[in-house]
């Protein structure tokens, strides 16, 4: 099952930090803890500087991936993201909120 998750962020290195790279394109894939892989989609394009950049994600969850995903994505986010969505849900940056999330989504 694919989702899509957005991440609103005002950190312009968020990105390449979460697939631990010094370049991105759109495709560009990372495994996850738990056989999940994260994929990136783009940036989202910004009104004003003042606003945060919206970070597109896609990320391919199989049967008991879903902790060891939310572990690792919350890690990553926790400080730096002000808000989530994931399948088009706006959820807090938090473990529980996250899976429960991932779980609503992929049932």
């Amino acid at each position: 099952m694919r989702l899509p998750i957005e991440i609103e962020t005002r950190e312009d290195r968020l990105a390449f930090d979460l697939f631990d790279a010094t370049t991105l394109a759109v495709g560009v894939s990372h495994a996850l803890p738990g056989g999940a892989i994260l994929t990136f989609r783009g940036l989202g394009e910004r009104r004003d500087p003042a606003d945060p950049f919206t970070v597109r994600l896609e990320i391919g969850l199989e049967n008991g991936s879903i902790p060891g995903a939310v572990t690792w994505l919350c890690g990553r986010l926790r400080g730096r993201a002000t808000s989530i969505r994931v399948g088009g849900i706006g959820v807090a940056v938090d473990p529980v909120t996250v899976e429960q999330a991932f779980t609503r989504a992929i049932s």
